[in-house]
């Protein structure tokens, strides 16, 4: 019987190669006329005003964008990476550190790529810059808490990987409420966040097989 695994059983690339490509689709789909006119419609029904807007609400978004920052990104991956090194091995640790830096590398390029501006049908309550397509935060706030999710519990439970979700889902929100991507941003970065969670997940899931492979005896072998 296989034995209990830290993740999940499998461990293909297909399903991250296909948010990869679904994350380019929408960043495609947002430029027909059609879906800008939604894009925007969405936006305005969501966007928060200063001096007009519920404060509690601007708190509240803040809070959880800045959840998505760089500087608590990288001390969330760095406490994580270390526990990951000390209980388990210094090769899943390398695996939270690199994956999502290489997802911010990855929608850092696609941004390029897509050069779409950012909204200004109202004024933004946080700063922000740089081009808008996917967003940054909302890779960042989907991927990182659910390749935790996956990576350090010992038996995952769903309950971790809900709350990954659902915080990810929050801090990508709260980009559209404070007025600094539009609704397709956020929904292409949650794509690409998934994405690189998968990544890492699978990646993990071979180093742990091949550690068990090599710590079997060989067939036949007397133990």
């Amino acid at each position: 019987m296989e034995p209990n695994n830290p993740v999940v059983s499998r461990t293909g690339f297909g399903l991250p190669v296909t948010l990869f490509l679904a994350t380019l689709a929408v960043g495609g789909i947002a430029m027909i006329p059609a879906v800008e006119a939604l894009d925007q419609m969405i936006f305005k029904a969501l966007a928060l005003r200063e001096g007009q807007s519920p404060p509690v609400l601007i708190t509240l978004a803040k809070a959880f964008t800045t959840l998505g920052d760089g500087d608590q990104r990288a001390l969330i991956l760095g406490a994580a990476a270390s526990w990951l090194a000390f209980k388990r091995g210094w090769k899943l640790a390398l695996v939270v550190l690199v994956v999502p830096i290489l997802g911010g590398i990855v929608s850092d390029l696609l941004k390029i790529a897509f050069d779409s501006p950012r909204p200004d049908l109202v004024p933004h309550i946080v700063h922000a810059g740089g081009m808008s397509m996917p967003s940054g935060h909302a890779v960042a706030g989907m991927g990182i808490p659910l390749a935790l999710a996956w990576l350090l519990p010992r038996q995952p439970k769903r309950g971790w990987i809900a709350v990954a979700v659902l915080l990810g889902a929050l801090i990508g929100v709260s980009r559209i409420l404070l007025g600094v991507h539009w609704p397709t941003d956020v929904i292409a970065g949650w794509l690409l966040g998934g994405a690189a969670a998968l990544v890492a997940r699978s990646v993990a899931m071979r180093l742990e097989r091949d550690a068990r492979n090599l710590n079997q005896p060989a067939h036949g072998e007397e133990g």
